[in-house]
């Protein structure tokens, strides 16, 4: 089935987001300090912060409890999409706005491919097909 194959292609896509979601909160610590986001609320900095634990562990999740990493991956696109987006125009912060050029076309593929992906057990049972 043509659907099959396109969708052995998610993996990879949804952890080069996540990668690359995991290299800028490392970059942010590094230019910022832990729990640097002093400029915004003290919930979004932790949660900003947090995601440079988030991101990584839910590309380990993807080979380890895959149905978790997949639920994971919507909990987090929900909460970056909503939180950034609500804290970038209420501050009218450009870059956070900026960044969901990205983030908004990531979190839909990551929505819009997580029900057909909770139809396989395991990367494994995906890859089979």
């Amino acid at each position: 089935m043509e659907s099959d194959k396109i969708i052995k292609y998610n993996q990879p896509v949804d952890c080069i987001g996540f990668g690359v979601g995991t290299i800028s909160h490392a970059i942010d610590t590094f230019r910022l300090g832990f729990l640097g986001y002093t400029f915004a609320p003290m919930v979004f900095n932790v949660f900003w912060t947090s995601l440079l634990f988030l991101d990584p562990i839910v590309i380990f999740l993807f080979f380890l409890h895959y149905h978790f990493a997949i639920l994971l991956a919507v909990i987090i696109m929900i909460f970056d999409i909503l939180i950034n987006l609500s804290y970038g125009l209420v501050a009218t912060n450009q870059n956070i706005l900026l960044g969901l050029v990205t983030q908004i076309p990531f979190g839909c593929f990551v929505f819009f491919t997580a029900k057909h992906l909770f139809g396989y057990d395991s990367l494994a049972s995906l890859l089979e097909r």
